[in-house]
């Protein structure tokens, strides 16, 4: 099945935003798992109705799916509120639920509904890496959240969102954001899944004996973040870590702040998050279906050319938001042409 790309603009509620995402993502290398088929799409201007929808990853997306599966859900569950959650199956069973890790981001086991936010399992949020507080729509609790500055009503017509989905052979790649909103530099959001290549040939098969891991990178509020989706002996994820420092058995692999990316033969430089490891082993693989560079050195939305791994003819990465106001700071690029894509 070919690569598919596509843009697609004028969302101003999450639902709207997230059925139609799944109806992309559906055509072209998603089974639909939850619900067992797609409801009536919202109506703009009437009444707002949650949508939820766990999505199983095929062959399509993902050389070594058959053996070790992984799964999506998009849950906007309420209009301005949007959660994505990427894991295994046996965390995104086809009846909609979402294995929970804790009730609370700090941990606790008992299931008291108590004052934090509850933890679940491949959340694309910041509540596995520092307590989020009462469970509000806060920055960092919600992959979307986008509520406080949704009022008083008809604030959200001033603020429609876009969307951009690359699927490839190695995995896929959702990237939303604000429009007409660069002078913070926190208006997006975006999440890659991705076996990575190798560094050299850019092929995303391993020997029969490698553990072939399958990553996560997302980014949110102008940060990023990065766990391991699943290895073929391992069937659930890590907690989020902060992509751009290196912790405790998490390196870094990305630089997600001001940089420098001209050479001295005056070329700007795209770079490849690499330097991955899981929890046991360290990897020379890397991510090619995102690249990330100075966001002074190439402005947004325009089209990269990058010739690598010995490609006889050209990619194209298309260039996102930055992270920092004004355009500046970092900016992250994604596949629209080329590679994976063929």
């Amino acid at each position: 099945m070919p690569g598919f790309t596509v843009q697609r603009s004028g969302f101003t509620r999450v639902p709207e935003l997230f059925y139609s995402i799944v109806q992309d993502l559906v055509a072209n290398g998603f089974d639909l798992a939850y619900p067992a088929s797609m409801p009536a799409a919202p109506v703009a201007g009437t009444p707002y109705a949650p949508f939820k929808a766990t999505l199983y990853a095929t062959a399509a997306l993902d050389p070594f799916n058959a053996t070790e599966p992984w799964a999506l859900q998009l849950n906007a569950s309420a209009a301005q509120k949007g959660d994505v959650f990427v894991s295994t199956p046996m965390q995104l069973p086809a009846d909609g639920t979402v294995a929970q890790v804790s009730d609370t981001a700090s941990g606790n086991a008992m299931p008291d509904q108590g004052t934090n936010a509850p933890l679940y399992s491949g959340m694309l949020n910041t509540a596995g890496i520092v307590p989020v507080g009462p469970q509000t729509d806060l920055p960092g609790t919600f992959f979307i959240s986008r509520a406080n500055r949704m009022t008083p009503a008809g604030t959200e017509n001033n603020y429609p969102m876009s969307y951009r989905i690359t699927t490839a052979s190695t995995g896929v790649v959702v990237f939303v954001w604000e429009d007409a909103s660069d002078t913070t530099g926190l208006n997006f959001e975006y999440f890659c899944v991705q076996r990575p290549v190798d560094h050299v040939t850019g092929s995303a098969t391993s020997p029969a004996t490698a553990h072939n891991p399958m990553f996560c990178v997302f980014g949110m509020n102008g940060k990023n973040y990065r766990f391991t989706v699943r290895e073929n002996d391992v069937f659930k994820p890590t907690l989020p870590t902060d992509a751009a420092a290196s912790t405790p058995d998490s390196n870094a692999i990305l630089n997600g702040v001001q940089q420098v990316a001209i050479t001295e033969n005056n070329q700007y430089v795209i770079t490849f998050p690499n330097g991955l490891n899981t929890q046991r082993y360290a990897y020379t693989t890397e991510l090619d279906l995102i690249a990330y560079t100075s966001a002074d050195v190439v402005s947004a939305y325009t089209d990269v050319p990058i010739t690598v791994y010995g490609e006889g003819s050209p990619r194209t990465y298309k260039a996102m938001s930055a992270n920092g106001a004004n355009n500046t700071g970092m900016r992250i690029l994604m596949l629209t042409a080329g590679g994976p894509m063929a």
